[in-house]
């Protein structure tokens, strides 16, 4: 009598190790104020039974404002005689003082303006009119990037295309020819700077420097006596 027998046994069923994720940490696959780097996830290596993370490393640079770093001192012209003609008088920087004056910008958005404005010369009751003050600007010489009538500081970043209208001297240089200024305070205030062009960027990062000169036509047959006038900076955010 044969006996026949059959003796099954049961063959291991392989895979290849797939890392297994236990947890995840994030909403979506977007950043978020909570959640900056967006989605994390934590595996499972079911093969070498090691636990791989994505950790999140995030730093936050808020904007900063927009301000007036640096104006200039007080300006002075020299001393001048009655005179039965008109004579030109050039602004001065003595005793330390400069006539720099310097935009920081560290909002990253949006341009902004620069205005001066003044009135009359006044001694007493005497006046020198508005229209026989000018004004003009130059370059400060800081060792910035010197374009059409600023000066950018080094590490600025941004369009560098600001308009000067009253750019008229030479680099490091006071004006001592009237021709170099175009703009009087008959028609106050005058733009200084305008950086509202942003060529489709965001906005500039930087400080924006210039020199200030004035130029005085004193009248012929002014009255003698002590003149002097005060002048506003306006810095317009737009």
């Amino acid at each position: 009598m044969a006996i026949v027998s059959l003796f099954l046994t049961a063959l291991p069923f392989v895979t290849a190790a797939v890392p297994t994720a236990i947890n995840s940490r994030g909403a979506g696959s977007g950043a978020s104020a909570n959640d900056p780097c967006g989605a994390l996830a934590v595996s499972k290596d079911t093969a070498n039974g090691n636990v791989i993370s994505q950790q999140c490393l995030h730093s936050a640079v808020a904007a900063g404002p927009l301000r007036l770093a640096h104006i200039p001192d007080n300006f002075s012209f020299p001393p001048k005689t009655v005179s039965a003609k008109n004579q030109d008088s050039f602004s001065q920087n003595q005793g330390g003082q400069d006539n720099i004056v310097s935009v920081e910008d560290l909002r990253n958005g949006g341009g902004f303006i620069l205005n001066i404005s003044a009135g009359p010369f006044k001694g007493g009751a005497n006046v020198i009119p508005a229209d026989h003050l000018f004004v003009a600007s130059g370059y400060p010489n800081q060792g910035g990037t010197q374009i059409g009538g600023v000066e950018y500081d080094k590490g600025s970043f941004g369009p560098q295309n600001i308009v000067a209208p009253v750019f008229g001297s030479a680099p490091n240089s006071t004006p001592k020819n009237s021709t170099a200024f175009k703009s009087s305070f008959a028609k106050s205030p005058i733009t200084l700077m305008d950086a509202t062009n942003l060529n489709g960027s965001s906005g500039r990062v930087g400080k924006i420097s210039q020199s200030l000169n004035f130029y005085l036509n004193i009248p012929a047959n002014q009255p003698a006596g002590s003149y002097s006038i005060t002048f506003t900076l306006d810095l317009i955010g737009v």
